[in-house]
């Protein structure tokens, strides 16, 4: 399975932004969560239009049909 190295989230209400971030994993992912992994990334952007910056916990899960 590949393993993502970033991520944008965008989240908008009837065309305008409410919240965009950019996220870049900065931990190794681990694998044993279920048939995935578990990682940690670190973001920048914005939500209403004021500058955001944090941390956050990631999952990454293989689905197959």
């Amino acid at each position: 399975m590949r393993l993502p190295a970033g991520l944008r989230w965008t989240v908008r209400d009837r065309g305008r932004q409410i919240l965009m971030i950019d996220g870049a994993v900065d931990a190794p992912m681990r694998f044993g969560h279920g048939r995935g992994y578990s990682g940690a990334y670190s973001y920048t952007g914005e939500f209403r239009g004021e500058p955001v910056t944090g941390s956050g916990y990631l999952e990454w899960g293989d689905v197959q049909a």
